[in-house]
């Protein structure tokens, strides 16, 4: 095997283990060895990378990993490539392994494995490709080796790995020795005794009817309402544990009996019917216009849209409703009349946001935009020119020196890789002489009928394509409700200069643009988003958002 590395050379370093008991090497271990090896071969080690307890089933989370490829695709890097104890240590996943290397060696670094014996020549891709089948089918059996011996641990011992679940305390069990002669401990889930009063008090509420917010105020077992969906769900309070596909019945003492059981799971079942049966939203068409786009002012958490039924005279009931006051009760914004804010929102659409002007300005940021673009293309097509221009002179003086000296194999290789870079070059130069697609100037009266035909298809078209439209021009809606009055903030796309301060009087005046609009940047760069303030009276009759 041939090391792709002069004399002299400076190279980079990158070891790994997994944070097992039993390793194959450990990292301080790899080090020295690799430490050894570039003495041996008169090699001047560069970086280091070193990633402590980490899988090789992915680069999630390998943050050495990724500074070490952001380190070679810098431009900055003076090694020659990087060094690895083992290619399993470099990655077991298949596709991640051949994707890095490849990129490595498309930036002319090469990848060398101390120990696994790879021939030169293109015969040792075949050899690579087969050592990651290897090594990721390695992952694969011990996957499925650790979970047959964590059913056994269950279905012997009635040990379970993992957090218990509420009411459940771990409890050690000695199941035999390592090969060390150290004790093996594994834990067995046994009922918590302080727990339990509390657990059986909550089903026995459920079973009565009450509320999940009541539930919470007495018991106090989690910090949020949505844990008690899946808790009631739970057959462990039966006494049954469930882990994948095994079912242990008798697994400890029940904390409740049978009939207050059956009660909670049959009023799960009629909750689940009458909130998810044939009025399911997914099912229908919403009648929610800004879902997606409603944001607390209070707490910043998305707003969703909640109808309630009144047996009175106001029938229904349908607002907007902060999801963090419906889910963790710490928030305290109140509903927002569907009607009230959709109407407003609507007619500030209508009344500024689609106006010529406004739409002009849109339009007129489109063709900048598109200017830009077409400057940033000649500017690359510029820079592509050179790149290839100056790897034809470096393979013309790789050439003249074979001719004069003859080859060796690290001259072919460097050859090889610059003829496949300046191929790459010319690819991409032959997709940048694709013009972009120009947008057309339009005239005044063209803007005009385009508003007009967004404000028509806002009033009458269905109501996803309403929606649609208003994503594609609000990025999003902060809203409350203090009293009799809807305040808020509606952020949009590119708006044209600020309108003056409308009077106090007016209920539901525009009120004067910031300084800075909502999402500006720095000077070199203008604004792509700004905001509208609007404060409206819920009692008033429906006026949107007027400035007169």
């Amino acid at each position: 095997m041939t090391i792709p590395f002069s004399p002299g050379d400076s190279v980079a370093g990158y070891f790994r283990d997994s944070g097992g008991e039993e390793q194959d090497l450990s990292v301080e271990q790899q080090s020295r060895a690799f430490e050894t090896w570039c003495r041996e071969n008169d090699l001047v080690i560069g970086r280091v990378f070193v990633d402590l307890a980490r899988p090789g089933s992915s680069i999630v989370g390998r943050e050495a990993f990724v500074e070490m490829m952001r380190h070679f695709r810098s431009g900055e890097a003076q090694e020659k490539g990087v060094v690895v104890w083992k290619y399993s240590r470099f990655s077991r996943d298949v596709d991640d392994a051949a994707f890095y290397r490849a990129d490595l060696r498309r930036m002319d670094f090469a990848v060398h494995s101390l120990n696994d014996n790879i021939p030169d020549g293109p015969e040792g891709r075949f050899f690579e490709a087969a050592i990651d089948w290897m090594n990721q089918r390695f992952l694969e059996d011990l996957s499925t080796d650790v979970r047959r011996g964590l059913r056994d641990l269950v279905q012997i011992y009635g040990c379970v790995p993992g957090v218990p679940p509420m009411g459940f305390k771990r409890e050690p069990v000695t199941i035999g020795k390592r090969r060390d002669g150290t004790p093996h401990i594994a834990h067995r889930w046994i009922p918590d005794p302080e727990l339990v009063p509390r657990i059986r008090q909550a089903f026995e509420m459920r079973a009565a009817g009450s509320s999940l917010y009541t539930i919470h105020k007495a018991a106090k077992l989690y910090g949020s309402l949505n844990s008690y969906r899946t808790f009631f769900s739970n057959r462990i309070y039966m006494g049954i544990l469930e882990f994948g596909d095994l079912v242990i019945e008798k697994y400890c003492t029940p904390f409740i009996d049978p009939q207050t059981w059956s009660a909670v799971q049959a009023l799960i079942e009629a909750h689940a019917q009458a909130r998810f049966g044939a009025q399911h939203p997914r099912r229908t068409n919403s009648i929610y216009l800004l879902s997606g786009l409603m944001y607390c002012a209070r707490c910043g958490s998305s707003m969703y849209g909640n109808t309630v039924t009144r047996h009175n005279l106001y029938g229904r009931d349908e607002a907007y409703r902060c999801s963090r006051a419906r889910r963790r009760r710490d928030c305290t914004a109140g509903r927002i009349s569907r009607r009230h804010i959709e109407d407003a929102v609507l007619n500030t659409v209508k009344d500024y946001i689609l106006l010529p002007e406004n739409m002009a300005a849109i339009h007129q940021l489109a063709i900048e935009a598109q200017t830009m673009g077409e400057k940033k293309r000649q500017e690359m097509m510029r820079s592509n020119v050179a790149q290839r221009r100056d790897l034809s002179r470096q393979i013309a003086n790789i050439t003249r020196a074979i001719a004069d000296r003859g080859h060796s194999r690290a001259m072919l290789d460097k050859l090889t890789a610059l003829e496949g870079r300046r191929a790459e070059l010319q690819v991409e130069y032959d997709r940048l002489q694709i013009p972009l697609e120009l947008i057309p100037p339009l005239t005044d009266d063209e803007i005009r009928d385009r508003a007009v035909h967004v404000t028509e298809r806002l009033s009458a078209a269905p109501m996803e394509q309403r929606r649609q439209i208003l994503r594609g021009l609000i990025q999003k809606i902060v809203a409350e409700r203090d009293g009799g009055t809807i305040r808020g903030l509606i952020t949009y796309f590119y708006p044209p200069p600020p309108f003056v301060e409308a009077p106090p009087e007016t209920g539901g005046a525009l009120l004067p643009m910031p300084p800075a609009p909502m999402g500006a940047s720095d000077a070199k760069n203008p604004p792509e988003w700004a905001g509208f303030f609007f404060a409206r009276q819920v009692g008033s009759v429906p006026r949107g958002l007027s400035s007169s």
